[in-house]
């Protein structure tokens, strides 16, 4: 584009894309919202969690006071002992004493539990996968921002320094014209006063390249801080986006999917679900529990394994008023996001309202930028050609220079607020 093609061909150019990339990578804001997206996909992982059978493991080692055991022998007297052994004429074997309960030991098992019926479960999974919908989109509408303040800051260094550029071919001009009047005023065709003014656009100019500078060097450290882009690094100038509407009415519907409407939805349909899940909470619960169960002390059975089976209803009935306290909570919710949702349909509207008649504005006052700047070339060719055969006074040729120098920029600037403008349109209408 103008003036800045020699930018085009810097060996170590970086392009807006690049410079997104780059935002991107090291932009503490976007990596804020990426791990709150993160932790709002938790959330349907954990919903999932209260639907999904749990699996524990559990284990002892114990040590008792003393041992316990029955002894069968104990239960007879010894006179029915000896009758006995006298009628079959064996002594009577009662075996070893049964150990009940061992001194210490060693048990372990492991319990499978399963939720049969838990109503509050069900909105509660759909309002966690409303919440991870709404978080997406909340990154998507910041990764969106961001890179429109990247192109910001883009093109503020690269107008930046392209008026760097024009300040110092100013001063140039100033100085070869200074020289032009000095030579005039040797030759007696020029007065002191003509020589004076020279001098004069000198200092001027001088005073122009530096604010020039000092704004370069402002914006190569805004480019930095956002891309980290050096300010030896050349920048492309963007190509100005397309846009995909063909009118206001257009880009107001195609506003409807913006990132921002879909975050604002998805909680309001996550906050309706959560009232249903508080609503659900007054009915019963139905667990379903497995367990196998490993002992060293294996007791009556004598077997070291058992598994057992249960299933386990609960219904609580009043519980203090935590239940109608999260009613009222997630009622108000409800009410707070959908308000919330409308307030955001309505900033959405006003934001492609506006962002519409920028984009216009922009695209006229670039075009009458365009034409500014070659009337201003034609203007100091003619005044150039004059004041070196003496036709035109050293005022007037300083001030065509002058107008180009500013057409220049002008038309820069506008190119500038044309792209950005077409860029802050797309962001409104969620391209």
């Amino acid at each position: 584009m103008i003036f800045a093609l020699a930018l085009l061909a810097h060996a170590g150019a970086v392009t807006l894309d690049e410079a997104w990339e780059r935002a991107e990578s090291q932009s503490a804001e976007l990596a804020v919202v990426a791990e709150q997206r993160v932790q709002t996909d938790q959330i349907r992982t954990q919903a999932w969690a209260s639907l999904s059978p749990k699996i524990s493991l559990g284990g002892d080692y114990v040590l008792n006071q003393r041992e316990t055991a029955f002894d069968p022998s104990a239960l007879f007297p010894q006179d029915v002992v000896d009758m006995i052994e006298a009628a079959t004429g064996q002594p009577l074997d009662f075996g070893d004493p049964l150990v009940i309960n061992k001194k210490h030991y060693f048990d372990a098992n492991v319990t499978v539990t399963q939720p049969l019926f838990t109503t509050s479960a069900f909105p509660a999974l759909l309002a966690a996968g409303a919440i991870s919908h709404a978080g997406h989109a909340t990154e998507n509408a910041a990764r969106a921002q961001i890179r429109l303040n990247v192109a910001r800051v883009y093109w503020g260094a690269l107008v930046a320094r392209e008026g760097q550029k024009v300040a110092n071919e100013a001063m140039e001009l100033a100085q070869k014209q200074a020289e032009i009047a000095a030579s005039r005023l040797t030759a007696g065709t020029a007065t002191p006063q003509t020589e004076l003014q020279a001098r004069i656009a000198v200092a001027r100019a001088h005073r122009d390249v530096l604010a020039a500078n000092t704004r370069a060097a402002t914006a190569n450290e805004a480019l930095a801080r956002f891309t980290g882009v050096d300010a030896d690094t050349g920048l492309e100038t963007p190509i100005t986006p397309s846009i995909p509407v063909s009118g206001l009415a257009d880009a107001i519907s195609a506003a409807a999917d913006r990132p921002e409407i879909a975050a604002a939805d998805g909680q309001a349909r996550a906050a309706r679900l959560q009232l249903a899940s508080a609503d659900l909470t007054w009915l019963p619960k139905v667990d379903g529990r497995f367990t196998e169960a490993w002992s060293q002390n294996t007791g009556f059975s004598g077997e070291p394994n058992n598994w057992m089976v249960m299933v386990t209803g609960s219904w609580t009935l009043w519980d203090g008023g935590y239940r109608l306290a999260e009613q009222n909570k997630a009622a108000s919710n409800v009410r707070l996001t959908r308000a919330n949702a409308e307030n955001q349909r309505e900033v959405v509207h006003s934001d492609v309202v506006s962002a519409w008649e920028e984009w216009h504005r922009a695209q006229a006052s670039l075009e009458s930028a365009r034409q500014e700047r070659g009337f201003a070339e034609e203007n100091v060719r003619l005044s150039n050609v004059g004041f070196e055969a003496g036709t035109v006074s050293f005022v007037d040729a300083q001030a065509a220079a002058v107008g180009l120098s500013a057409a220049r920029l002008t038309e820069l600037s506008e190119e500038m607020s044309a792209d950005i403008a077409a860029r802050a349109l797309l962001v409104a209408i969620g391209e």
